[in-house]
């Protein structure tokens, strides 16, 4: 049982992520920092819910919250739903479901399955398919401009950060001109506020991928 603020999370025995947080305190507090500063009523989709850990911070930050949480593991679901349990005064909705297929294809289809209005922030630490995880909000990002939160993870291949610029300049083209980088153990690097700043850290991060550079990254923030 892992402690999120006043709330208890069942995680996996398995799960490094105790020992992580204790090494490096600012790991996954980022959510909380972002839910403390939302209004009652206002909602937040997890695009990737895991086990539920993230969704209990923004629930134990601002217990009013309306939640839309998404996962596709069953396992993980199954740990996801144990800790959405506790009665708040937010609502919370959960699909078992996977984003990008069929029956699901993208978060601005969930959000309109879930009813829900509002949406405020969107959190999607998804990793290499971020890219097109976030794609799948498009509408919702252009109509409202939620806060995103997400993880910008790639592979080695020459052409693996060619998703990420897509996107980010779509992003830069619907409104959003201010990002902050944040590494892998929740430590702030550099606010971003020209589209070429965002390409160099890119850049840099495929370098290091393709062993060209000192291994410092996996990802971003």
């Amino acid at each position: 049982v892992l402690p999120i603020g006043s709330l208890r999370c069942r995680v996996p025995a398995t799960s490094p992520l105790a020992g992580v947080k204790r090494e490096h305190p600012l790991f996954d507090r980022f959510a909380s920092a972002l839910g403390a500063v939302l209004d009652d009523g206002d909602a937040v989709v997890l695009a990737g819910a895991g086990h539920g850990t993230t969704l209990a911070a923004l629930a134990d930050a601002r217990p009013a919250l309306d939640l839309l949480a998404i996962e596709r593991d069953a396992d993980r679901f199954a740990y996801l739903r144990t800790n959405a349990s506790p009665p708040r005064a937010g609502r919370v909705q959960l699909l078992h479901a996977e984003l990008g297929s069929p029956a699901l294809p993208g978060i601005d289809a969930a959000v309109r399955e879930a009813r829900i209005d509002r949406v405020r922030l969107v959190i999607s630490p998804v990793g290499a398919q971020g890219a097109e995880i976030l794609g799948g909000a498009s509408a919702l990002c252009a109509s409202t401009l939620p806060m995103l939160h997400f993880t910008c993870q790639l592979g080695a291949d020459a052409a693996a950060a060619e998703p990420w610029r897509q996107r980010l300049r779509s992003l830069w083209a619907c409104g959003y001109t201010g990002f902050w980088m944040l590494d892998n153990f929740g430590n702030p690097i550099c606010e971003a506020n020209q589209p070429r700043a965002l390409d160099q850290l890119l850049d840099s991060l495929l370098r290091q991928n393709q062993r060209r550079a000192s291994r410092t990254f996996y990802y971003y923030d």
